[in-house]
């Protein structure tokens, strides 16, 4: 049997949508009519979960061009595009605000990233981002890549507030979200029918090769976040 891609594992989690849910309410979005873009959108269900649950006119963009055509085909209310977090094909200012979930982290060139994010942004606009990222005290300079992209570009937090900060967004709210992180290896545990402490060593085995990426979920390495940055207005 086809082992199940780590990608769709992650994105059929339960209580997939109780930290977006939250993060419209701290980004003030909720109950408003405001026009967003979702960055690595996939299958389109959160987009699509936005749709149903707010007024929002809602984008969303995805690299993965058989992606974006099934999403495109089950979710007929949202716009969804093939195109690269690089190179958004948007004029500057186009959005009240984006959000992400797990796709910073994936994204090679985050600097460039980053710019275009806030290009995108008018002034005054929030980035709502869900993410992994590593503690202050694990470096990744000191492991090769794993062969994982999911977890090959995590960073810290305060590299990412440095990253996204550089382009002229500055962090408004930042919270580990180590239960949604949980959440995720048991979700993880199901999906694959392994042990919770197996995941990691699964993961490794199954996507990747470094042995750095088999104790992430053993001796907390790894999270979960949620950061909310604000485009500076000029």
């Amino acid at each position: 049997m086809e082992t199940l891609a780590l990608r769709d594992a992650f994105i059929s989690r339960d209580n997939r949508f109780e930290l977006l849910d939250g993060g419209i309410q701290r980004a003030e979005w909720h109950g408003k009519r405001l026009k967003l873009l979702e960055i690595g959108c996939a299958d389109g269900a959160a987009a699509a979960h936005l749709k149903e649950t707010e007024d929002f006119v809602l984008y969303a963009v995805d690299i993965d061009a058989s992606a974006v055509l099934a999403a495109d085909a089950e979710h007929p209310d949202c716009r969804f595009l093939c195109a690269d977090a690089c190179a958004l094909p948007f004029p500057d200012g186009s959005f009240d605000g984006l959000f992400s979930e797990a796709a910073f982290a994936v994204i090679q060139d985050k600097d460039k990233a980053a710019l275009e994010y806030a290009r995108v942004l008018r002034p005054g606009g929030r980035f709502l981002m869900n993410d992994f990222f590593l503690r202050a005290n694990v470096t990744t300079t000191a492991r090769s890549q794993s062969g994982v992209p999911l977890f090959d570009g995590v960073r810290s937090l305060d590299d990412y507030r440095n990253i996204l900060g550089q382009a002229g967004m500055r962090c408004v709210y930042c919270r580990e979200e180590y239960l949604a992180f949980l959440q995720i290896g048991n979700s993880l545990s199901r999906s694959y029918g392994i042990a919770k402490n197996q995941v990691g060593s699964f993961i490794r085995e199954t996507f990747g090769s470094d042995p750095f990426v088999g104790d992430f979920f053993l001796q907390k390495r790894l999270s979960y976040a949620q950061i909310i940055f604000e485009k500076e207005t000029e």
